[in-house]
C-alpha cells in the first residue's frame, strides 16, 4: 500500500524540490505523488470546465435582456 500525502497550506510555504532532491525521494512517494497531481488535474481541468459552462450560460442570459 502507497503512502498517502496531501497537499496542504505549509507545502505553499516552502520551495520546489530540487531535482537532487527528488531523486532521493523513494520510488513509492513518487509514484503517489504523481497520481495525486494527476487526479487534481483532472479534478480542475473538470472545474474549468464547468465554470466556462456557466459563463457560457451568463453571457446568453445577457445577450437576451440586452
Amino acid at each position: 500500500m502507497l503512502p498517502e500525502i496531501w497537499y496542504n497550506d505549509a507545502m505553499e510555504k516552502t520551495s520546489k524540490l530540487t531535482e537532487e532532491q527528488l531523486n532521493q525521494v523513494p520510488k513509492d512517494v513518487l509514484v503517489t505523488m504523481y497520481l495525486q497531481l494527476a487526479d487534481t488535474m483532472k479534478q480542475v481541468a473538470e472545474q474549468n470546465n464547468q465554470l466556462l459552462r456557466q459563463v457560457t450560460s451568463l453571457e446568453e442570459k445577457i445577450s437576451i435582456l440586452t
